[in-house]
């Protein structure tokens, strides 16, 4: 379903995912969470271009990876991917000692 902007400055999801380079998906539960600066209008979210840049300008390189990492959550191989990292954790960590 293709929503036209409000105004320039007003953001859809799927235009905020797009801007965040993240999934839609993620961009409704980051809003729901309170975790993205957002509100409902007619039972739609919407986003402030300028809230969002503020949003993306205070964040830690941490919380950016994180947020960005919610690219995966329909991937089939996340679960194979999670599985290698923490092999080669477990690897690393037992060449250290």
């Amino acid at each position: 379903m293709i929503q036209k902007r409000a105004t320039s400055e007003t953001f859809t999801v799927a235009e905020a995912a797009s801007f965040l380079k993240i999934s839609e998906h993620t961009a409704e539960v980051l809003a729901s969470q309170k975790e993205l600066p957002a509100r409902r209008v007619g039972g739609r979210w919407q986003f402030q271009k300028s809230e969002l840049e503020d949003y993306l300008r205070n964040r830690s390189p941490r919380d950016r990876m994180l947020a960005q990492a919610g690219v995966f959550e329909h991937d089939q191989d996340l679960p194979k991917i999670l599985a290698k990292i923490k092999r080669d954790r477990r690897r690393q960590g037992s060449k250290r000692r």
